[in-house]
């Protein structure tokens, strides 16, 4: 995950614990609005600009420009995540969840896009159209595609190939200014500003496969994360 000051961390879902990678990603670009990792170890950083620069997370203090052409095709600023092809075929392409930078993050008719591209060619191509204007994505390693967006926020779970709504779960929180989600072992975590200080996140698992419960699990992290990402090759179920 990464911080305000474009710190990288871990966070671990198991034990909540949080884990300094390095202070200093050795990125050029100004702040940073989202992140996707695939299953290769190499993440993708979008700055506010509209870059994208690419890490190895197992060597992060060195920045790569992997060639993205900022602006298409006419998206701007978006969420994105890794989804794998299906549950037999493991190779994954980085989907991307518009928002139009103006005021916050907002609901409606045809409000946003859904848009998708491989990572070897870095070409975007739009899916069709959403009805939530910013959100984050996370994908799962049998082809499954997630959305942490909406007023109120909700968990979104998109066709891949068409856009269309799959199954919607309404969540009893808002998005705030910074807002990230993984999906790991059949829960979402959350990450989202904390009430008690903004300049920090909390973190609330979403039991999504299970009673549907929504907890804190922490009430402060040591960052405000502004991005989190996990591979498809997490795990689909909860350890017994």
């Amino acid at each position: 995950m990464l911080g305000d000051d474009g710190e990288l961390w871990t966070y671990d879902p198991t034990t909540h614990d949080f884990a300094l990678v390095t202070a200093s990603l050795g990125c050029a670009g100004g702040s940073l609005f989202s992140m996707a990792i695939g299953r290769d170890g190499i993440a993708y950083l979008m700055f506010i600009n509209g870059d994208i620069q690419a890490i190895d997370v197992n060597d992060p203090t060195s920045c790569v420009d992997p060639g993205y052409a900022t602006g298409q095709p006419g998206f701007g600023l978006f969420g994105m995540g890794f989804a794998s092809n299906s549950a037999l075929d493991p190779c994954d392409k980085l989907y991307a969840h518009t928002w139009n930078g103006i005021g916050g993050f907002s609901q409606g008719p045809d409000a946003g896009r859904l848009g998708r591209m491989d990572a070897d060619e870095l070409v975007l191509t739009e899916i069709g159209l959403i009805d939530y204007n910013g959100g984050e994505l996370t994908g799962t390693g049998d082809g499954r595609l997630f959305a942490f967006a909406g007023a109120p926020a909700q968990i979104i779970e998109y066709d891949k190939d068409t856009a269309e709504v799959i199954a919607t779960d309404s969540l009893a929180m808002n998005l705030t200014n910074a807002f990230a989600f993984a999906f790991y072992g059949g829960d979402f975590i959350l990450f989202t500003e904390s009430d008690g200080d903004p300049s920090y996140s909390n973190v609330t698992r979403f039991d999504h496969d299970g009673d549907g419960s929504l907890t804190t699990v922490v009430t402060q992290a040591p960052i405000r994360v502004v991005g989190a990402a996990v591979s498809t090759c997490a795990p689909l179920v909860a350890a017994p």
